[in-house]
């Protein structure tokens, strides 16, 4: 069985575990000297980056929760917007929606294309009780680098999030050339209570909790393939997803996560790191 099947389990074992181990912190001299690490500001005036993204140019795209992504060159942040999406995003300036995630497509270079997780309004087909729709689109960038081609957004994906918290939405392609998306569990809030009226986890009781993977898509990491729509999916589903005729929705490919607001790769390997509550954060392998 592959390490991703376990994970469902490790978050929920992981306090267990970690209370029957004895770790010991090492001496200075055990520690050995390794290599020195110097931060350095390399670009300045943004005002909450969540994502970075390099270009074959040698340009960075920046994105900004606040509905933006900015392009930084030699000579500094170009002034006007990249892409600029806040007419449509759903912003909770004090909780975490927004545009929270972004990178480019591996054939970037003769394509043009790159993927955005943005939060947006609550969309009509949608339980009224939701809170908003988190939103995972396609861009085409102009042939010059300097912005996006105007209408060339393609919605991917739409997930219904039942609050505004835990709205986790990092992407990353893998060495596979497959999108890899995390989300967050979308816990409601005492402020989501109080917006709607509604019991904070009534929910758990419609059977969309991040816990049931059969009804819904959160809490985990979805793998597609943004290169082969199939059906009435903007996507493809890799043959070797875990949950490919098993019970469960196949855009899986682990689950059992809290709020994993950033991944990465090194490697084939896939890191995973998942907010916790005030004192305590973890980070997976998966």
């Amino acid at each position: 069985m592959r390490r991703r099947r376990f994970l469902a389990l490790a978050g929920a074992a992981g306090s267990t575990a970690l209370a029957g181990c004895t770790i010991e912190a090492a001496s200075e001299s055990e520690r050995g000297q390794g290599p020195t690490i110097r931060l350095e500001p390399v670009v300045d005036g943004v005002t909450f980056p969540t994502g970075l993204a390099f270009l074959p140019n040698g340009d960075h795209l920046v994105a900004d929760r606040f509905g933006v992504v900015m392009r930084h060159t030699d000579d500094g942040l170009i002034e006007r917007p990249f892409l600029d999406l806040r007419d449509q995003i759903d912003l909770d300036p004090e909780g975490e929606k927004g545009l929270i995630g972004m990178t480019v497509h591996p054939e970037f270079a003769d394509n043009h294309r790159f993927y955005i997780r943005y939060s947006a309004p609550r969309r009509e087909w949608m339980d009224e009780r939701r809170s908003h729709t988190a939103v995972l689109s396609e861009f085409e960038a102009t042939a010059d680098l300097t912005g996006v081609v105007p209408d060339s957004e393609r919605i991917v994906l739409e997930i219904p999030e039942p609050g505004a918290q835990h709205n986790a939405g990092d992407l990353a392609f893998g060495p596979d050339g497959y999108l890899y998306a995390s989300l967050g569990d979308g816990q409601r809030s005492d402020l989501d209570e109080k917006a709607t009226g509604e019991d904070t986890f009534w929910w758990y009781e419609q059977g969309t909790a991040a816990q049931n993977t059969e009804n819904n898509l959160l809490g985990g990491i979805l793998r597609i393939d943004p290169d082969d729509p199939s059906g009435d999916r903007e996507y493809g589903i890799p043959s070797d997803n875990p949950l490919v005729g098993e019970p469960g929705r196949e855009e899986y490919y682990a689950w059992g996560l809290r709020n994993p607001f950033r991944i990465s790769f090194d490697g084939e390997d896939l890191y995973v790191g998942d907010v916790g509550e005030h004192t305590r954060e973890s980070v997976y392998l998966v």
